[in-house]
């Protein structure tokens, strides 16, 4: 029979990348007992080694973080100046072993979740009293008992075990007083993305194989399956891609640039732009970046490639129209 370990604390944050990981070294600084469980075996989601998409600060020329990312950003910069992410994995662990109040839980994946009806404060009808994980590397069901939960999972795994509110796609500026976000709502994924860019390119493949979290009936569900056999997108690892989650500039541009070298087009020579921000390019990214930009399908920002900068319904059909266009 498989082990079983309870473990009571004030905060459970489940998901380490950096929000949740910043989030559970917060809390433990105030002096709560936090447990972080992370299906990983490294710190940092995104950022991590596993997918290698560095920590670009706030957008817009000139901006940066604060607080603790900036603490970890800097402490990267000394103890890490070629940029490697296997010495970056082991920052990130180590500013969360630094925090006695932090219990780690890596290769341990959110599975299940308690609740309690009844009447609670703020007029919520729901309560989480535990979640329960299992660690492979121990073959163990971990239960995680806590007064309060944060969910920094890629895709809120605990709105289906909780039946929580959730929200899909990204929110307006003015809701929460963001200069830098979307005039207006949407909810582009990197799902719908996939879809307009498979069927744009006319692509098809004769294996059927999807990512373990997409659904048959998702409606991106059939071109996804194309663009993961045909190379064009790899996931996120465990075979997942998260097509529910928002899709970057420099992730859409390498995505159109696998696409269109699958349908045997040609750019020519080209060479690095003339941005600012270049050298903030992710570099599994700098081809296609280049490339694009080069071709003309892609144009700046204000200035700038703004590579972390979410793409919107707009860019992505002004794109795909390019695309069409250049391919004739």
């Amino acid at each position: 029979m498989l082990k079983k370990k309870k473990i009571e604390c004030g905060l459970c944050v489940v998901g380490g990348g950096m929000a949740g990981l910043c989030a559970a070294i917060s809390a433990a600084r105030e002096g709560i007992e936090v447990v972080l469980m992370h299906e990983r075996p490294v710190l940092g989601g995104n950022a991590s080694s596993e997918i290698r998409m560095w920590i670009s600060h706030a957008k817009g020329r000139d901006n940066r973080e604060t607080g603790i990312l900036e603490e970890i950003y800097l402490e990267s910069l000394y103890r890490n100046p070629t940029k490697s992410f296997a010495v970056w994995d082991t920052i990130l662990y180590d500013f969360v072993r630094r925090e006695k109040n932090i219990t780690l839980l890596l290769n341990c994946t959110c599975m299940d979740a308690d609740v309690s009806k009844g009447e609670y404060p703020d007029g919520r009808n729901v309560r989480i009293n535990s979640v329960t994980g299992y660690q492979m590397t121990t073959q163990c069901f971990v239960e995680v008992r806590a007064k309060f939960f944060c969910d920094s999972s890629g895709d809120s795994i605990l709105a289906p075990l909780t039946g929580a509110k959730f929200r899909i796609g990204r929110e307006a500026k003015d809701e929460f007083g963001e200069d830098t976000a979307l005039k207006e709502p949407d909810n582009m994924t990197m799902g719908m993305s996939c879809l307009l860019l498979v069927r744009a390119f006319k692509l098809s493949s004769d294996n059927t194989e999807n990512f373990a979290d997409v659904m048959v009936n998702d409606y991106y569900a059939s071109e996804l399956a194309i663009a993961r056999n045909t190379g064009i997108v790899n996931g996120i690892g465990d075979n997942k891609f998260a097509p529910r989650s928002t899709i970057t500039r420099q992730d859409m541009m390498v995505i159109v640039y696998r696409a269109m070298q699958k349908r045997g087009v040609g750019f020519g020579v080209y060479n690095e732009p003339r941005y600012p921000d270049f050298t903030t390019v992710a570099l599994y990214a700098r081809d296609a970046v280049s490339a694009l930009i080069s071709a003309g399908l892609v144009n700046g920002k204000s200035g700038l490639i703004a590579p972390t900068d979410y793409t919107t319904r707009a860019e992505v059909a002004v794109l795909v129209k390019r695309i069409l266009d250049y391919i004739g």
